[in-house]
């Protein structure tokens, strides 16, 4: 595959920490603050799961200390690139994420690879490591994107639901979150429902949702009003904010019937 080419590059060294992830999201969202939003929000997600794949998974040690992020602009896409000091673990694995799936090893580059056209990894002649995405869409009928725009059902629904709970909750917020979804496993018309917890805020838990139609998701929201484990959860929390998203596309969704 011809990876395409990119230019007007930005980047940042971030110290490698609990607050890299956030401090990534910062500088996209300044970098991207003039591009449409689905477009900056994907670019957003992706950078914060790469960041905290590089700090979960590549060993600490003097000099190592540190992840650098930057992005470039191609046509119709931008590509982001997150190096770390390297690994000799194998190489990051972009496994689309399973429907109805809740484990927790692999998530985050499986949403890389839904939120993704391309994505991949090479390792640079000093060992470092550079794991990167192409990210498109957004505005216009024309551009790469559009040959895998056409294959979404417009009628599907993307969101993301932000809750934030109170002071210390968030673990006890999540596995209750948690246990409304696994009611959902079942549900034909929910196609991703991932819980996750914010490493830099383990009191804010977001809720990622990909369902088939709005109809299912009234249907799937009425079955679950009301249950225990939504009445135990809304007791914990603090604030509680939807997102609305305009639903692009991506490796790893298959094509509505």
């Amino acid at each position: 595959m011809q990876i395409p080419d990119v230019a007007a590059w930005k980047g940042t060294t971030l110290r490698r920490g609990a607050t890299a992830p956030r401090q990534a999201r910062q500088m996209i969202e300044l970098w991207l603050q003039d591009s449409h939003p689905v477009l900056r929000s994907n670019v957003v997600l992706a950078a914060s799961e790469l960041v905290t794949n590089a700090i979960q998974h590549v060993p600490a040690g003097e000099r190592r200390e540190w992840v650098k992020v930057r992005i470039g602009l191609g046509d119709g896409f931008v590509r982001l690139e997150v190096t770390d000091p390297g690994t000799s673990q194998p190489k990051p694995r972009f496994a689309p994420l399973q429907l109805h799936s809740m484990a927790q090893s692999g998530r985050g580059l499986g949403l890389v690879a839904v939120l993704s056209v391309r994505r991949g990894t090479h390792r640079l002649g000093c060992g470092h490591r550079v794991v990167w995405a192409d990210l498109a869409g957004g505005g216009g009928d024309d551009g790469p994107a559009q040959t895998w725009v056409s294959s979404i059902s417009m009628e599907r629904i993307a969101r993301y639901g932000k809750f934030v709970a109170k002071d210390g909750q968030g673990q006890e917020l999540a596995v209750l979150l948690l246990g409304a979804a696994g009611a959902l496993e079942n549900e034909r018309g929910c196609e991703l429902y991932l819980i996750n917890r914010q490493t830099d805020a383990p009191d804010t838990v977001w809720v990622t949702e990909l369902w088939r139609s709005k109809a299912d998701l009234d249907a799937a929201l009425k079955q679950v009003a009301g249950s225990s484990e939504v009445s135990a959860a809304l007791r914990l929390v603090r604030s509680a904010e939807t997102i609305g998203l305009d639903l692009l596309g991506g490796a790893g969704l298959a094509s509505a019937s």
